[in-house]
């Protein structure tokens, strides 16, 4: 069963995400995650593409909506996974490029796994990065990803954990 747990924030306080991060990251047991996205209104909603379903399968871009999701590392099984971040985007390849371009570089020590337009960006990081910086680089993403819309920086995150 999984649980999913909601979490309004503003990007300059996201204390209570980060602590609940931390209780995810003492597990290490790969049975939990973080989504996080921006807060938007129907009306700023209403104008994202969705390529999910069927309309996904004919484009090499995700959805315009994106989400980060970030993963503590799993040291439960023989080969420890280290934690990481992904952000799923509807901009096309090379977005850790045009990231850059907009002013936000991959921190020194994180290692790009995957940068697709389709499957997104996934990023390694290092376990001793503190989760505020996890988060901090996660929501100028999406706020860098949606420039259109003037959202406050208002993020929900989706804590979510697997339950036997």
């Amino acid at each position: 069963m999984i649980t999913h747990r909601y979490v309004h924030f503003h990007a300059s306080d996201p204390s209570e995400v980060t602590s609940c991060m931390a209780d995810m990251a003492e597990k290490a047991d790969g049975g939990a995650w973080l989504n996080i996205e921006a807060h938007l209104d129907e009306v700023q909603q209403a104008v994202l593409v969705d390529r999910s379903g069927m309309a996904g399968l004919f484009t090499g871009r995700g959805s315009d909506r994106p989400l980060a999701t970030w993963v503590p590392a799993d040291l439960s099984g023989r080969k420890p996974e280290p934690p990481s971040l992904g952000i799923q985007h509807g901009t096309g390849p090379k977005l850790l490029g045009r990231l850059a371009d907009q002013g936000l570089a991959l921190p020194q020590s994180w290692v790009k796994q995957q940068d697709s337009g389709k499957r997104g960006l996934v990023l390694a990081v290092p376990v001793r990065i503190a989760h505020d910086e996890v988060v901090a680089f996660a929501t100028t993403a999406i706020a860098l990803l949606l420039p259109k819309h003037d959202f406050g920086m208002w993020f929900v995150a989706d804590i979510a954990s697997t339950t036997n």
